[in-house]
């Protein structure tokens, strides 16, 4: 398995984590705990766990990297349950290298509506990379440099509050979106192939529209996951608010 580095702050301009010598010390708790997503341990590529990003948020990982958080990215929630706080404009996580994804994943994670501005940047590649997920409060996004631009991935059914379920996979030709473990949308193409920030957008002229609510858990799959599977990884990790 790949080392692991994992943020020692929440609130600070830049903080990159030195290299552990040994894995982080919820490694072997979140072993224990993804035994619960059965064979899906097997395709698990990340799991970001928001609950315990102060004392190291990475629960576990098969990507090599450095986690760092830029700007004001605040811990929310009860003390039972927490989430990361993206509405400082400017604020996100930073993954250095970018974690390549390539063709063929799922990413999913629990968001938090109405969000408080026109868009809302979920994932985001590296200035390279070309490629965003991002939604409002009535329709779920993509953006491609190679297809052009904005790509609709879905209008949600209804107006959106509290938390809701966002997924995106791609099989190497196809990209699809899901809410609340329902598929939402598809576009023909993968918009998306590598992450290099979550919660904002990295280019500070967009951090002011592009800005998330609060997203809880983060994960990514090696592979795309059925419908079915979506939902089993909801029921895994849930904000207790969540319907």
């Amino acid at each position: 398995m790949s080392r692991v580095l994992s943020t020692l702050s929440v609130a600070c301009t830049i903080c990159i984590a030195d290299e552990p010598t040994a894995p982080p010390p919820n490694q072997a708790t979140a072993e224990k705990r993804l035994e619960a997503l059965g064979n899906l341990k097997d395709d698990l590529g990340l799991w970001i766990g928001m609950n315990s990003l102060e004392c190291g948020g990475i629960e576990w990982a098969r990507f090599d990297f450095k986690l760092m958080v830029v700007g004001d990215v605040k811990i929310a929630g009860e003390k039972e349950r927490k989430w990361m706080d993206f509405r400082t404009p400017g604020s996100y996580l930073k993954f250095e290298p970018a974690v390549s994804i390539d063709q063929k994943y799922t990413v999913c994670t629990w968001m938090l509506f109405p969000t408080p501005a026109k868009h809302a940047s979920i994932w985001q590649a590296p200035p390279e990379g070309g490629g965003a997920v991002y939604s409002d409060d009535t329709e779920l996004f993509g953006w491609s440099r190679q297809f052009g631009g904005d790509v609709n991935l879905g209008k949600f059914p209804e107006e959106m509050a509290g938390w809701h379920h966002i997924a995106l996979t791609a099989d190497g030709t196809t990209t699809r979106a899901f809410l609340d473990g329902k598929e939402l949308g598809n576009f023909d193409g993968v918009i998306l192939r590598k992450i290099g920030t979550i919660g904002n957008h990295w280019n500070v002229t967009y951090t002011n529209r592009n800005m998330c609510n609060a997203l809880d858990d983060q994960f990514i799959f090696r592979r795309p996951l059925s419908a079915d599977e979506i939902q089993k990884v909801m029921k895994f990790e849930r904000p207790r608010d969540a319907k």
